[in-house]
């Protein structure tokens, strides 16, 4: 049975960022993120503001795990932190991925 709940819930979830390698490869690098999934129309709503997805990760992305800094170091998640990860076009594109496969439930997300 399916239970039908209105409130927002708050998930784990791999986000899996392809870093960009010298000639022209990628490796898959992964961390966890603590994302709040949800209702479309507040999901809609952020994306039609200016800063659309930046805006939406501001909302949506609530905590992360397994970050290091370029030392191997443990990053712990703070405000700044997630900044880092949204100036990063790589990463800010893998999280918008990892949202909405999560609030999708794995379908693909269609451009418009």
């Amino acid at each position: 049975m399916f239970k039908i709940a209105k409130e927002q819930t708050t998930v784990a979830w791999p986000v899996k960022v392809q870093v960009p390698q010298p000639g022209g490869k990628f490796v898959e690098q992964k961390f966890s993120a603590d994302l709040l999934i949800l209702d479309q129309a507040e999901t809609e709503e952020i994306i039609k503001q200016d800063g659309g997805d930046v805006n939406l990760l501001r909302t949506v992305v609530k905590g992360a795990s397994e970050l290091q800094d370029q030392h191997g170091e443990s990053i712990a998640f703070e405000p700044k932190v997630l900044e880092l990860l949204i100036s990063i076009p790589y990463v800010r594109v893998a999280m918008v991925e990892a949202y909405f496969d999560a609030a999708s439930g794995g379908a693909k997300r269609k451009n418009k």
